[in-house]
């Protein structure tokens, strides 16, 4: 059966029509799939950024409340009237105290009315065990017992949140003050005074209901739910009726997806950086993609439908036999637009493939006609030409971003941003395609990109001088013909050395020739190695060319600046390096002048 299958696909035009048909509609199907999984990724992202703007502006209210709230017990706790009228109270009491205590609750009413978003406010008288409020007074039984006064002794004077569960036990005489589960307690310690040995406790109540009303309109009312935490992580409000998931944390950012029950939630949450609390929103996902769900649909019976319509052209375009033709016709039209490697392939063993192999045989012999000596060695020199140029960008590109690291961790976050734009624009003309020479003026304008990226890195210890003259600046220049040899003055030579480091770089016209001097005052070469150095460059010269190493790692970047100097201006450009330990390098490149105008034509 394989082998009929096989001379039938062989032999029918047909079958192999309707194949090329559904190979080219498949990866379109595939693609529009995608394209709708992506759409809704997109959808899903998009929302989840409206409701953190949403989220975080209701965030923005919730902070003031509590700010507010904090600020005002802050002001009641160092209320000297108030604590003088406490203090004058110790454990047994007396007419005069319970006078003083009525005066501490008028003080209470008159903090109350300062913010109209407390429910409730009272004190802890802890000699007496009576609790103060701006409705009266009464006495707590067993109040060392109690939780909420041993974390607010632990909390040293620092505000915190009681929040009462709905199952909590109380020995308290009067449970709705505290222990009312319709509200959030802020909790703190008064000012001790010293014949005291325990202060008393502020308390100041915030309704649920008040913090809700801040949150509950930003999820869909029916569907989605929103909880408010405390910086501990404990629930301070939420949606009535319903309880967070246990999993609630988002791994790795402010988004996520869980999955509850046969339900997928789509999950936002938003900290506020100043206070600690966070709100986290649910929502479902159907709702989300209901429209897009039908879009989908309708692209199954699109796509069903385009599968027919496939079948039934390829039969029509089978009878007319014009699939074959227009593969001779697409080789001739390469063919009139220069193409001579163009080559129809194919596997057919009827009379259309033998009408291709005279095809391909009679572009064979036109390539074999045409192409000479002198085009082959000048393709493969200028494929050398690329591959050496390629190999530049990766190198600085990796130093660079070493540097980017160091200044990350050595200054403030405010000086990356500025090294980022400098080495995206020295990115832009580096790694961008097409100009592959650059006037003097333009070249020295790239490389100060890279240069302040360096100087931002050395934190002041680089100073730089460059100086052309104005008799060269209109001069070509090979792109990222410079750059490497400022790389290694900073990297070998500047940052080896303590203290200042000064970099030069001078071009000016000399005896017909452009001279390009860079000089630093680094640690310099020992003398071994200079004479190492250069005797590797001085073996580089234009017969050289064809029996190039490209897996030479030693002098990788001055081997390819030596290289491509010889390969665009001839054996005429120079590259010069002496130095001396301890006290600096200087490196010469000179071209000649004729060269300069034309790289190419000078070569």
């Amino acid at each position: 059966m394989w082998r009929n299958w096989k001379r039938l696909y062989a032999e029918s035009v047909h079958i192999r029509i309707t194949s090329y048909f559904l190979l080219i509609l498949l990866p379109l199907v595939a693609m529009n799939l995608y394209a709708q999984n992506k759409s809704q990724l997109i959808l899903k992202e998009q929302a989840m950024e409206r409701t953190k703007g949403v989220m975080q502006s209701a965030m923005q209210f919730i902070d003031t409340t509590l700010l507010n709230v904090e600020e005002l017990s802050n002001l009641v706790v160092t209320d000297s009237t108030l604590n003088r009228h406490l203090d004058a109270a110790d454990g047994e009491l007396e007419p005069n105290d319970i006078l003083n205590f009525q005066a501490a609750a008028t003080e209470l009413i008159h903090f109350r009315t300062m913010n109209r978003t407390l429910s409730q406010t009272m004190i802890l008288h802890t000699p007496s065990s009576l609790l103060l409020s701006d409705s009266g007074y009464s006495r707590l039984n067993d109040m060392q017992n109690e939780d909420w006064v041993r974390e607010t002794v632990r909390s040293n004077g620092s505000p915190w949140y009681y929040i009462p569960a709905e199952n909590q036990f109380t020995s308290l005489g009067n449970k709705d003050l505290i222990h009312n589960t319709e509200v959030i307690t802020l909790m703190r310690l008064m000012t001790q005074s010293e014949h005291l040995r325990e202060p008393s406790i502020f308390m100041a109540s915030i309704r649920k209901e008040y913090l809700y009303g801040l949150i509950g309109r930003l999820a869909d009312p029916g569907q989605g739910t929103i909880y408010l935490f405390t910086p501990d992580g404990r629930l301070a409000v939420g949606t009535p009726g319903s309880n967070p998931p246990s999993d609630w944390e988002v791994k790795g950012g402010d988004f996520g997806t869980i999955r509850e029950g046969e339900q997928s939630l789509m999950m936002v949450k938003v900290a506020s950086p100043s206070s600690g609390w966070s709100l986290l929103m649910l929502q479902p996902q159907n709702a989300l993609f209901e429209k897009s769900s039908q879009l989908r649909d309708q692209t199954y019976v699109i796509t069903a439908i385009s599968l027919a319509i496939a079948v039934i052209v390829a039969w029509f375009l089978y009878r007319g036999i014009s699939f074959p033709l227009r593969k001779l016709i697409r080789g001739m039209k390469e063919i009139r637009l220069g193409r001579l490697d163009v080559r129809i392939e194919h596997k057919r063993a009827d009379e259309f493939g033998y009408m291709m192999d005279t095809f391909n045989e009679m572009m064979d012999q036109q390539r074999f006609m045409i192409r000479d000596i002198y085009d082959k060695e000048l393709r493969i020199i200028q494929t050398e030409l690329k591959l050496l140029q390629s190999q530049i960008n990766p190198h600085f590109l990796y130093n660079t971003l070493d540097s980017i690291y160091s200044s990350a961790i050595l200054v403030g976050a405010d000086q990356i941003g500025e090294m980022v734009l400098n080495l995206s624009k020295f990115f832009r003309i580096s790694i961008g395609r097409g100009k592959e020479v650059f006037t003097t003026e333009e070249t020295v304008v790239h490389l100060g990109y890279y240069i302040n990226v360096q100087q931002l890195r050395f934190k002041g210890r680089l100073q730089v001088d460059i100086r052309v003259d104005n008799a060269v600046r209109s001069c070509m220049l090979l792109k990222l013909i410079l750059q490497p040899l400022v790389e290694n003055a900073i990297v070998h030579g500047l940052e080896q050395k303590s203290g200042k480091g000064q970099l030069n770089i001078e071009a000016y016209p000399e005896q017909e020739r452009l001279h390009i001097r860079i000089t630093d005052n680094g640690s310099g070469i020992a003398p071994e190695r200079l004479l190492f150095i250069q005797n590797e460059l001085g073996a580089i010269g234009s017969t050289d060319m064809k029996t190039l190493r490209h897996d030479v790692k030693e002098l990788f970047g001055l081997r390819n600046v030596k290289t491509r100097l010889i390969l665009y201006y001839g054996d005429q450009a120079e590259l010069h390096i002496d130095s001396v330990e301890q006290q600096g390098t200087v490196v010469l490149v000179t071209i000649p002048l004729a060269s300069c105008a034309d790289p190419i034509g000078g070569k």
